[in-house]
């Protein structure tokens, strides 16, 4: 059923406050007709549609994402709704002065063991299983999508090296991962960093998430530190092929949803990434200016 304003402020007004309340959409991100903000005289909430609220309260507890305030069964999906949090998007010099916040956050999703029990289940957790599986995601995606020529080739020879290359993948150990963790879902307030948008969220190699921040986020030069932090070396055949094939299945998969948009400029950004990750280069551009 479709779910209307209405609908949002009724709940806000018999589980979070009895006052009176505004919807209103935001306008940042792709999250299509899933996040709100409720709007009252003196507070603001973020609403969130489709997600387990016991996730959010979980993440709200262990201070990863905004306090958690109201959620459950909400006609034939879930609502989570939380905190409003006045607050900014990290940009390049953020993320270059704050290497071990971030590391620290994401060290401590990655641990939050108890997390697994609401997050679909795993039977095998080795790393070459784990890239088949997002292999695969993205052999599905692509057969939903329309390209060129030019654009069908590069792609469909990007699958084929995957393919080619995951065999060799070795290790196992997945632990919860954000799996989506660049600017705009961190919010930078006052008195703390937070993550949002958790649609994501599921179990993976804690290498993908630091793969997504170092490649759109950091220049190169500043790889170093992260790296050490979360004890990855590049100069290690196995990691730096799990390393650069996450960054390129990643970048496809992303290139692949601007495609589905229409936004031809990102589509072909993310496309290139793909291309460079799996050559094991360093990307042309970042992300943040």
């Amino acid at each position: 059923m479709t779910i209307n304003e209405e609908d949002i402020q009724a709940y806000l007004y018999t589980y979070v406050e009895q006052t009176t309340w505004q919807i209103e959409t935001p306008q940042r991100g792709f999250s299509f007709g899933k996040r709100f903000i409720g709007i009252a005289p003196d507070r603001k909430v973020f609403v969130r549609l489709g997600i387990d609220p016991r996730i959010i309260q979980f993440l709200s507890d262990v201070r990863i994402t905004p306090r958690y305030l109201a959620g459950g069964d909400f006609f034939d999906t879930c609502i989570a709704v939380q905190e409003y949090i006045e607050a900014v998007h990290p940009d390049r010099k953020w993320y270059a002065a704050n290497v071990t916040t971030w590391a620290h956050m994401t060290k401590k999703l990655h641990s939050s063991s108890a997390l697994r029990q609401y997050l679909p289940p795993v039977e095998n957790e080795t790393y070459r299983t784990l890239l088949a599986h997002y292999i695969h995601e993205l052999k599905e995606e692509y057969q939903h999508v329309v390209t060129g020529r030019r654009e069908r080739d590069v792609i469909e020879a990007l699958i084929a090296q995957y393919e080619e290359r995951v065999p060799a993948i070795q290790g196992a150990g997945l632990v919860p991962t954000h799996g989506d963790p660049g600017a705009d879902n961190m919010l930078i307030a006052p008195t703390n960093v937070y993550l949002i948008d958790w649609d994501s969220l599921h179990l993976s190699d804690p290498m993908r998430d630091v793969a997504q921040v170092l490649w759109w986020m950091y220049p190169r030069s500043l790889w170093d530190e992260m790296l050490d932090l979360f004890g990855i070396d590049l100069t290690d055949h196995q990691q730096r092929e799990r390393f650069y094939l996450h960054m390129s299945t990643r970048a496809l998969y992303v290139s692949l949803f601007f495609i589905q948009l229409g936004h031809e400029h990102w589509a072909e950004k993310f496309l290139r990434d793909a291309q460079l990750a799996l050559e094991q280069q360093t990307p042309d551009t970042l992300l943040l200016s």
